[in-house]
């Protein structure tokens, strides 16, 4: 079979398998509005539908044309040739669902019966429209294949989705996901408006844009919850918008789906690879959109339950649970960092042992929930008191450890002065009785000592100096 024979048949079957289920539908719509007393918002509706098939019809028309012409084109565009076709197509077999959803009780059983035939025809109208483009494709790349009745498997996939109007179904909405708000972008409005709608059942919050760079505009000063995308655009693509998400600070993680009247593999592949969370085919299927968004913000609350419990996961590791300060594990890990830093980069460092004197006595007199008071007062005392790039953590029972980053030894014994005279002039009350503390300190920096565990043992031991001392000091040098 020769090219110029399949485009001949190709233009027949446009005909065949498109214009004439438009007059089929025509007919529908003629027939409901003649029996038809309801409201004047289902004549809207109704009208939507019958603007959707002039427009069909149109473009139909002007492709039969365009058809004659592929042959002389080296590398014709048929994803754009099905694009063209599907988006009215959308506004068929959207509004019939709106009319079908919104407007059951006012339909009789007449309007819905033909109400019934518009879907099914629209999809008949996409499997002809799927068929004729992949007829074109095998011409056009001169393989010499035969038009054969029967489905392919995306067309079987298609109907098997469509199947599920006629199913009991619907989709749960859980709390997490709840009033989301959801961007559709797409330069057809009547898309746009479609998408709306279907999704305002759900009770989803819903912003518009025609086009790509408005949606990049929006998602800079709109927290989206997910994008529905439309690939082809003429100001910015839907490519190169979900390029531009993904690889900017633009809420980078958003649930993106693409929707687009192209459904061929390797489109959908195209989007999957550079971050789409899914694919919507035009005409859009109201329970497929309500199912695949829904699955796609409920993974994105899932995510961020999942997140909230690492970061949860991450502050009980590494926090001390009854102060809030780091613990003994976190503070050790800062530690090794400056020391790293130290030994690479030569930034002086010192470290600052700090321990509550007599805090045995607060125990014994006033009970262990004083001392967990104080022991929570202390540790907020010393946050309030050390630099914002220095660290405190919790070694194990009244002890505290200060790590104090670029500064010489000088400059430490004067921060643990602060520390030490901030406590001693704190009062803390413990059910009505007014408390007062005093602590001890230890300095070790790092001229002296690079290994971590020599650098706490000589902190260590000045320490107990302090004590030995007569507690209510700070100790930087073993001649003190």
């Amino acid at each position: 079979m020769n090219n110029s024979k399949i485009v001949r048949i190709e233009s027949a079957e446009l005909r065949q398998g498109i214009l004439t289920p438009i007059a089929v539908i025509r007919e529908c719509l003629d027939e409901i509005i003649e029996n038809f007393s309801g409201s004047d918002e289902i004549l809207e509706e109704i009208n939507n539908i019958r603007t959707s098939c002039d427009m069909l019809a149109s473009k139909s028309n002007s492709l039969i044309n365009d058809i004659k012409i592929l042959e002389s084109e080296d590398n014709p565009d048929l994803s754009k040739f099905r694009h063209d076709l599907r988006n009215p197509l959308n506004g068929i077999l959207g509004y019939a669902e709106i009319i079908e959803e919104e407007f059951e009780e006012d339909l009789d059983t007449f309007s819905k019966k033909n109400i019934t035939k518009i879907k099914s025809l629209s999809y008949e109208i996409a499997e002809a429209i799927d068929s004729i483009v992949g007829a074109l494709e095998r011409s056009l790349n001169k393989e010499n294949t035969e038009i054969v009745d029967g489905s392919s498997e995306e067309e079987a996939i298609e109907r098997l989705f469509s199947s599920l109007n006629s199913e009991e179904y619907e989709v749960q909405i859980s709390s997490e996901i709840k009033d989301s708000k959801i961007l559709i972008v797409d330069d057809n409005q009547s898309n746009r408006e479609l998408l709306e709608r279907r999704l305002n059942k759900y009770n989803f919050v819903c912003i518009q844009a025609a086009g790509g760079l408005q949606a990049l505009d929006i998602l800079k000063n709109e927290n989206i919850d997910l994008i529905l995308l439309d690939v082809l655009m003429p100001d910015m693509n839907g490519i190169e918008v979900l390029n531009e998400i993904r690889n900017s600070d633009l809420q980078p993680d958003l649930p993106v789906i693409m929707v687009s009247g192209f459904d061929d593999v390797r489109s959908v592949a195209k989007c999957i690879a550079i971050g789409a969370s899914d694919y919507l085919s035009k005409p859009v299927d109201g329970i497929v959109l309500g199912a695949k968004v829904v699955a796609a913000l409920e993974r994105k609350a899932l995510r961020n339950k999942s997140n909230e419990l690492m970061e949860q996961l991450t502050v009980q590791a590494t926090t001390d649970q009854l102060t809030g300060i780091k613990n003994r594990r976190s503070i050790f890990e800062e530690l090794d960092r400056l020391i790293l830093n130290f030994k690479e980069e030569n930034v002086h460092f010192g470290i600052i042992i700090l321990d509550i004197d007599f805090f045995k006595n607060v125990n014994d007199t006033h009970g262990h929930h004083a001392g967990d008071l104080v022991l929570v007062e202390a540790a907020k005392c010393f946050g309030q008191n050390i630099r914002s790039n220095d660290f405190i953590g919790r070694q194990g029972g009244e002890e505290f450890l200060a790590l104090i980053e670029g500064a010489d030894q000088k400059e430490i014994k004067e921060i643990a002065e602060r520390l030490r005279e901030a406590i001693e002039s704190k009062i803390i009350k413990v059910d009505g009785i007014e408390l007062t503390i005093t602590i001890s300190g230890g300095i070790a920096h790092s001229s002296e000592e690079e290994d971590r565990d020599r650098l706490i043992n000589l902190a260590d031991e000045r320490l107990y100096l302090a004590k030995e001392g007569g507690r209510n000091k700070i100790i930087s040098d073993n001649s003190n």
